[in-house]
């Protein structure tokens, strides 16, 4: 099973950003970018919720059982 920090990284190498380009749009860091594609952090809701905007995706998109959590 893909572990969230490979989610997140999937996502932002499916749309040609770099940590610093996707921190940019966050309004935060690429060093916390980077810890949240290590797994060694995770991101609050607000910053979930921003990351869901950014992609376009909903919230269900991280539950690793794959059912539905709620819409973005």
């Amino acid at each position: 099973m893909e572990t969230f920090g490979q989610k997140i990284k999937q996502l932002r190498q499916d749309n040609n950003m770099t940590q610093a380009e996707l921190a940019k749009r966050l309004n935060t860091s690429n060093v916390l970018i980077s810890m949240w594609e290590h797994n060694a952090w995770l991101p609050s809701v607000a910053y979930l919720q921003k990351i869901c905007r950014v992609f376009g995706i909903s919230l269900a998109y991280f539950d690793k059982a794959g059912e539905k959590v709620c819409k973005s």
